[in-house]
């Protein structure tokens, strides 16, 4: 595949050729395929080329760019006379060549606008005649072409720009004509003070201009001049359907300490998820560290109306204003906006010290008795960092409250306790020993009348003491005939402890068989019994990989399709729980995957299933070893007959073969047969 980079030139008279066919004419071709220009074109003198333009304008009109570059200024007086051609293509063709030259065509600047002039007169005969739509298209678009020539003598030449800004406020231009010099006026070297006169209109009405509102967002938030004159109609813009476009300027122009606030209001009128939010959200999440961002964000949540805005944008951006938070605290002394004070901490989750006092004076009047007020004050404490302000004497009696309720309570029936406070005693310091026997016999009582809630703290209070005791004491209720839900919640806790249960698991593990065996090796994983797993792993694995079952992963199914795959017998049976330890283990040696890969690849269903899943795990977590596992199945391929097996050999393959895909990915996009010059 070849590639071309046109020079702009050259992509611009490409441009202005299609721009002139009608769209039935354009239709999308996979392949783009632009001859090289011939050196007869290229190299041309400029006699040669006049005529080459004047006879024959459509032949590669793209190659004409190149060859006036090369004759620079010299090129100017022949197409100025071609610029009054009487083929319409041909004064097209001398209008880009002239814009085409840049700086060396500044000694045309004053026929171009004595012809410009003229087509302006042109078109404003033309649609007095015939109406707003009745202007020649040929007129127009040579027009537009005539007006970049001259916007791109702005460098060159002072009267160029402001030239094109006469014509733009012109009341006897027409709206063409305005808007090409809109256009061309607004090059990145046009004064900005002549940007600034025309600012106002083109914001006025972005319908009639809609393609200069990137220009006019970017002219306004790096101007070097006093933009604070067209104020009012930027403001005005920010309600216009593309309003979010102006939020970063208006914003840069007013200045923080009047902008914030006005674009608050507007993200308070703004629906939900609109571009404008979108674009509100960015441009203050820019300003965060900003002063100003700190007082008016608590200014507005002063203000009723704009307190939920304040806190939805402060939860969409994580911005944080101390002082807003400070005002939220205060709120706290009135008894009607308690409640819902404390439900702005838990959405917000920000670190509030100032509000902690009041909360736990709150939490300590309440006690018990309101379990909706006490269970709203633990979790904003919670959301603002404030656990540890919470006497453990209140935390431990509103457990023991609620385990109480717990029993008398039946299940299904309402009114149960939801043992909060012992889920924040779980993250507070250890509670001292000598609570352990309490704690034993409150996780057997709440097991046992099923509270999940209540289990789960009760749990992660033990496991927290970091006592080898308790956490054997942990341990054996995995075994114990409970709901498996409750077996789950034990399994995190006992992995972040495994340490102390090592020398146990290392007197038993040999020895355990069946669930119990599964669930101690998924302990293994806890990140405390690495070196022992390690160990573990070199002794065990290499002995499953050789099972006597395993060979029937080898058996020629040739000539089987998927629906008729042998069912599973007693020994797949077994090998899909092999497959199940091995995953467990989390072992990726070579030996294990190319292992895994037969089992994929054999006749038995539960071990395929889990093999691919296995497998699809490596293949996402070890990204680099695909081409590894590539080869690991080649080698399987190679000695596989045609049948089952070698059709899901081959469906691996392309699993791992991520090369492969990209290859096949890229064989679907057509190639540009362009060659560079």
């Amino acid at each position: 595949m070849t590639v071309t980079f046109l020079r702009p030139a050259m992509l611009m008279a490409l441009l202005a050729l299609l721009a002139q066919l009608p769209a039935a004419a354009i239709s999308i071709s996979p392949v783009v395929v632009i001859p090289p220009c011939p050196a007869a074109v290229v190299d041309a003198s400029l006699a040669q080329l006049e005529k080459l333009m004047s006879e024959d304008p459509d032949a590669r009109p793209y190659c004409y760019p190149e060859a006036i570059e090369k004759h620079g200024a010299q090129a100017v007086p022949m197409l100025l006379r071609l610029l009054q051609h009487g083929r319409h293509q041909v004064r097209i063709g001398a209008a880009s060549g002239i814009a085409g030259l840049g700086a060396a065509a500044a000694p045309a600047l004053p026929t171009l606008i004595a012809h410009h002039r003229r087509l302006i007169a042109e078109l404003a005969r033309q649609e007095a005649a015939q109406g707003g739509d009745g202007a020649d298209q040929e007129t127009r678009f040579l027009m537009q072409h005539v007006s970049r020539a001259i916007g791109g003598l702005q460098t060159v030449d002072a009267s160029a720009a402001p030239y094109l800004e006469s014509v733009f406020f012109d009341p006897h231009s027409t709206l063409d004509v305005r808007r090409a010099s809109a256009a061309h006026v607004w090059g990145r070297d046009t004064p900005e003070h002549i940007r600034l006169r025309m600012t106002p209109v083109l914001l006025a009405d972005e319908t009639t201009f809609p393609d200069m509102r990137t220009e006019l967002a970017s002219f306004l938030s790096f101007a070097t001049i006093d933009t604070t004159v067209i104020l009012p109609q930027l403001r005005a813009s920010l309600l216009m359907p593309r309003g979010h476009e102006m939020v970063r300027p208006y914003l840069v122009v007013q200045g923080a300490v009047a902008g914030i606030p006005h674009v608050l209001q507007l993200y308070a009128d703004a629906a939900e998820g609109s571009a404008m939010r979108r674009e509100i959200e960015s441009q203050l999440r820019e300003r965060e560290a900003l002063p100003e961002m700190d007082w008016q964000l608590s200014a507005a949540a002063h203000k009723p109306a704009l307190l939920p805005t304040v806190v939805g944008l402060m939860m969409k951006t994580d911005i944080h204003s101390r002082r807003t938070m400070d005002y939220l605290a205060t709120r706290l002394d009135i008894p009607s906006e308690v409640d819902g004070t404390l439900r702005i901490f838990i959405s917000l989750r920000r670190p509030a010290p100032q509000a902690h006092p009041r909360m736990v004076a709150l939490l300590l009047a309440s006690g018990n008795d309101d379990l909706a007020r006490r269970d709203l004050l633990l979790k904003a404490l919670s959301a603002t960092d404030g656990q540890a302000t919470i006497p453990q004497p209140f935390l431990l009696a509103g457990l023991q409250h609620d385990l109480a309720l717990n029993r008398r309570t039946k299940p299904g029936s309402g009114g149960r306790g939801t043992c909060l406070p012992g889920a924040v005693l779980a993250q507070s310091a250890p509670l001292p020993p000598a609570y352990l026997p309490m704690l034993q016999r409150a996780y057997a009582d709440t097991a046992a009348t099923y509270a999940p809630d209540c289990v789960r703290a009760v749990g992660d209070i033990i496991a927290n003491s970091g006592s080898r005791s308790a956490v054997e004491f942990l341990y054996e209720q995995l075994f114990s005939k409970r709901y498996e839900e409750l077996r789950r919640m034990l399994m995190q806790p006992l992995k972040n402890n495994v340490g102390l249960l090592l020398p146990r698991i290392g007197r038993e593990i040999d020895g355990l068989h069946g669930e119990r065996r599964d669930v101690v090796e998924a302990l293994l994983r806890g990140p405390q019994a690495s070196e022992f797993l390690a160990q573990y792993r070199a002794r065990v694995v290499p002995g499953l990989l050789t099972l006597p079952w395993t060979e029937t992963v080898d058996q020629d199914r040739a000539g089987l399709d998927e629906t008729q795959a042998a069912s599973d017998t007693p020994a797949c049976a077994r090998l899909a729980q092999v497959v199940k330890r091995v995953d467990t283990l989390g072992l990726t040696t070579p030996e294990v995957t190319t292992w895994l890969m037969r089992v994929y690849a054999g006749p038995c269903v539960l071990a395929h299933i889990r093999a691919r899943k296995a497998l699809a795990a490596l293949r996402e977590d070890e990204y680099g070893k695909r081409p590894m596992r590539v080869r690991q199945v080649d080698a399987l391929l190679a000695n596989t007959p045609p049948g089952l097996t070698r059709e899901r050999l081959e469906q691996l393959r392309r699993l791992f073969d991520w090369t492969g895909y990209e290859r096949r990915m890229n064989e679907m996009v057509p190639e540009n047969l362009i060659e560079e010059n």
